[in-house]
């Protein structure tokens, strides 16, 4: 809703044939585009999921890459020349001068029957029961000042469950025993429910060109994938601290370039360890995008991250900007005492064909030089690769994607040197978390996955179906477990869903169902024995994952 000034709403996605009426298509036909925003909520937000499917499909011109995403700056994405279908979900024409808007209201309901099963929720964690969340804000925009006023309030039921036993005297009853003393990721937020008062997708900006910096708590979701990202992702709340670099593509003569430095401080949860001088951390990074004009839909990047731990003294602001772009020292296994994290990328959008492409390939340290690279390029790292098929209609479009993650370790340990998983590390403690949730993929260190799905989208919503299978923490299992339960013990999951999405005036109504299988979850109960007669005995879970979401919009 505009407070000032006040304008009557007009349609930003200009019609392609054949898919609107000609009344829709005169309509958008009449609309400027140059200032037209979404209306989204964060990083993982079906507009913004919508937004790039349309420049895939060729329906508007390609805007950005869609592997460096921060919420604020696709709100201001001018979208013209598209289609007419979900015409009036994706944004509104913003009025010149200074406006106050209120941004699209969030409720959300989720429900796990038996267990703990994660999405990209932000600073929501859904353990079993019921699991809730509010989030609704306000965005001014003034000159060269953006500001976004987005938080969460929500509520975890957290409802008793199984748990591997903690016989580590340091730790938490409710760390991670995978990886003892090396991951803040909770196996539960303790026994009680609790409430999560988070500031959630707020930033304060300040732009000039293509350029803007600012401070903010924002999700922002580097890389190419939709579902598995290696390094940044909406998986944990963001992590409040400053940002430099582009809001939007900047040419630079042979292609444009899209790039961003954030230094942030990344908080412990309260169930990992009980030395309170480790509480905080220092989480820097940049990552650079290039989109060479002879190739154009190719999208090349890399990115870099540095997590250390900060003093409780203070740190002075020369070793908080510069520190972690100094070079660090390495033991014989290349692990710095600060954790480093490395990935390259490359995404190819194919509009005439209605398809792309993508791949990231990550290492949890870097190599200690270039003989160590040639040699074991596959130490501590990490692989993704995905795709995207839309198939375009009259009124109606289908859209087909797969993606897989690999992060368990390499087998350079036969060699000598010690496994490093991806999200651990030794000396940061923590790991790449923040407040016990995890700031890249989901599935968490030392696993693989492998998803399938398929999408309806028609004027009124979408209906989507998919199937996934996971295995978790095979360096957990190989070290701790293999020996005594050979091929028989590992952590598999394996789940089916149904979602659908439906447009109700100015409401979005949504509902998912998740069907999941879990065998052996966490190693719970594995004591280390001979198989013997136990494949029975160990546990099998069934958890059916249930989701409600309503979103008001004020513009629609």
């Amino acid at each position: 809703m505009t407070l000032k000034p006040p304008r009557s709403l007009v349609l930003i996605l200009l019609a392609a044939p054949g898919l609107v009426s000609p009344l829709a298509a005169q309509e958008t036909a009449a609309s400027p585009c140059a200032a037209s925003a979404l209306a989204v909520r964060g990083v993982a937000d079906a507009g913004i999921d919508f937004a790039r499917l349309l420049e895939l499909s060729g329906s508007v011109p390609p805007v950005r890459s869609w592997t460096l995403v921060r919420p604020s700056d696709v709100r201001g994405d001018p979208l013209c020349g598209g289609s007419g279908l979900w015409q009036r979900r994706l944004g509104r024409v913003r009025p010149a001068g200074p406006t106050i808007e209120l941004l699209p209201v969030t409720a959300l309901v989720h429900r796990n029957s038996a267990y703990p099963r994660l999405d990209h929720d932000g600073a929501l964690w859904t353990g079993r029961g019921l699991s809730s969340a509010v989030s609704f804000g306000t965005q001014l925009d003034w000159g060269r000042l953006s500001a976004t006023f987005a938080p969460m309030l929500a509520y975890q039921d957290n409802a008793d469950f199984p748990t591997r036993p903690v016989r580590v005297s340091t730790l938490s009853p409710w760390a991670y025993m995978g990886h003892p003393g090396r991951i803040d990721w909770p196996q539960r937020f303790g026994d009680e429910p609790f409430t999560t008062i988070d500031p959630g997708q707020s930033q304060v900006s300040l732009r000039f060109g293509g350029f803007a910096m600012g401070y903010g708590s924002e999700n922002v979701w580097w890389g190419p994938a939709q579902r598995y990202p290696l390094v940044m992702g909406a998986g944990a709340p963001g992590v409040p601290g400053l940002f430099l670099g582009t809001h939007r593509p900047v040419d630079v003569g042979v292609g444009d370039v899209e790039w961003e430095l954030t230094w942030g401080v990344a908080q412990e949860s309260d169930f990992f360890d009980y030395h309170p001088d480790n509480d905080r951390r220092l989480l820097a990074g940049f990552i650079v995008v290039f989109r060479p004009d002879p190739a154009p839909g190719l999208s090349l990047g890399l990115t870099r991250t540095f997590m250390s731990t900060l003093s409780p003294d203070g740190t002075a602001w020369s070793d908080f900007l510069l520190s972690p772009y100094r070079p660090g020292q390495q033991n014989p296994d290349g692990e710095h005492a600060d954790d480093r994290k490395f990935s390259v990328f490359a995404r190819w959008a194919l509009p005439d064909a209605g398809f792309e492409a993508y791949i990231e390939w990550g290492r949890e340290n870097p190599w200690t030089d270039a003989g160590d690279f040639f040699r074991q390029p596959d130490h501590s790292r990490a692989l993704m690769a995905g795709f995207q098929k839309v198939f375009t209609g009259d009124r109606r479009w289908v859209r087909l994607r797969g993606e897989g993650v690999v992060l368990r370790g390499a087998d350079t340990f036969r060699a000598g040197r010690a496994a490093q998983t991806w999200y651990t590390h030794s000396q940061v403690r923590q790991g790449h978390t923040h407040r016990g949730q995890l700031l890249g993929g989901l599935v968490g260190p030392g696993s693989d996955a492998q998803f399938l799905g398929g999408d309806l989208f028609h004027e009124n919503g979408r209906v989507g179906v998919f199937i996934e299978r996971v295995r978790y923490d095979d360096d957990a299992y190989y070290v701790q477990f293999a020996p005594y339960y050979g091929h028989h013990g590992q952590d598999v999951e394996l789940s089916a869903g149904l979602s659908q999405l439906h447009f109700v005036g100015p409401f979005d109504l949504s509902w998912a169902a998740t069907l999941s299988s879990r065998h052996r979850r966490n190693f719970i109960e594995m004591d280390g024995q001979s198989w013997g007669d136990l494949q029975s005995e160990l546990p099998h879970e069934r958890n059916v994952a249930l989701r409600l979401t309503v979103t008001w919009r004020p513009d629609v």
